[in-house]
Formats: structure tokens, C-alpha cells, sequence
């Protein structure tokens, strides 16, 4: 008969993880992009908007007023997607600060800061998807900051996370 050869058999094997991330880096800078889903939306109807206005001075088929409708439409909503796309959450130099290219826009020092609440408003009339109540010790109501839906979701609560960490 032959010479057989014994087959290799594991004795111990042991897998690395890879490292467990203790924490993640405090996220003090955010802002909103168009690449999101409500950013993605929104988008999309601007634009459908600006198509239909397009096509309707290439083929005259709506009266003057429509035509001024569409456009008007049309051009709030690019104001809309400019507005939602530029909003910025901001911890720097002791201060909370909230900007946005044609909303209004907070700096709040930290040390005034009593709490803060966000609200996930869904898809609402306003077209705010997150309404954030900053408390403030020198006001009776709290300040409200209505976020459009150009928010990603994951960088909006890491930044919450870290504004958190920052007024414990």
C-alpha cells in the first residue's frame, strides 16, 4: 500500500477585530447638503418647475398671468433649495452660531445656553423638517430654529451629540 499523508488539522486560531471606536470626533461645524433626501426632493420638483417654465416660453400656451405664476413658482423654489442647501451649525469660540443665506441667523454664547430640544417635525407646511428649541436663561420662550429637509440626519445628531458634550 502506499505512504499516506496526514492531513493538516487547526490547532488554535484566533481572528483580530478590528479596533472598536471608542468615540467618535466631536463634530462642531455642520451644514446642510443637497445630497440628501429631502435635499434630493426638493430638487427634483426646482427642477420640474424650471422646466415647465422653459418649455412654456419655447411653446406659447400659457396666458401672461400663468406664465408669471410658473415663474414666480419656479424661482421661489430655487430661492428655497439656496436657502435650505446654505444652512451652517456652528460651535466656535464660545458661542453657538446658526446661519443660513437668507434666514435669520443666531449666535447664542454657550454660557447663556440652558438646553436645547430638536424636533423631528416630519414633512410639514413650512417646509421645515427639524425645528431645534434652544432655551436661553434671559428669555421666557425658547429660541426656534426651523431646519429644512437638506439635512443629513447622521451629522445633524453627531453635532447635537458634541453640543451636548460642550454646555455639560
Amino acid at each position: 500500500m502506499g505512504y499516506t499523508v496526514p492531513m493538516p488539522t487547526v490547532l488554535a486560531e484566533k481572528k483580530a477585530r478590528p479596533p472598536i471606536p471608542t468615540m467618535e470626533e466631536p463634530l462642531t461645524d455642520t451644514r446642510a447638503e443637497v445630497v440628501t433626501p429631502g435635499g434630493g426632493v426638493v430638487l427634483a420638483i426646482t427642477i420640474l418647475l424650471t422646466l415647465f417654465l422653459v418649455l412654456s416660453i419655447l411653446m406659447p400656451r400659457l396666458d401672461g398671468l400663468q406664465l408669471v405664476i410658473v415663474a414666480m413658482l419656479s424661482l421661489v423654489c430655487w430661492g428655497y433649495l439656496l436657502n435650505c442647501s446654505t444652512e451652517r451649525l456652528r460651535l466656535e469660540g464660545g458661542f453657538f452660531e446658526f446661519r443660513a443665506f437668507l434666514g435669520r441667523g443666531y449666535k447664542i454664547p454657550l454660557e447663556a445656553i440652558r438646553g436645547f430640544k430638536l424636533t423631528d417635525l416630519g414633512v410639514s407646511l413650512s417646509g421645515s423638517m427639524y425645528l431645534l428649541d434652544i432655551t436661553v436663561e434671559d428669555r421666557l420662550r425658547p429660541i426656534q430654529i426651523n431646519l429644512g429637509p437638506c439635512w443629513n440626519k447622521r451629522n445633524l445628531l453627531r453635532f447635537l451629540k458634541s453640543f451636548g458634550q460642550v454646555l455639560e
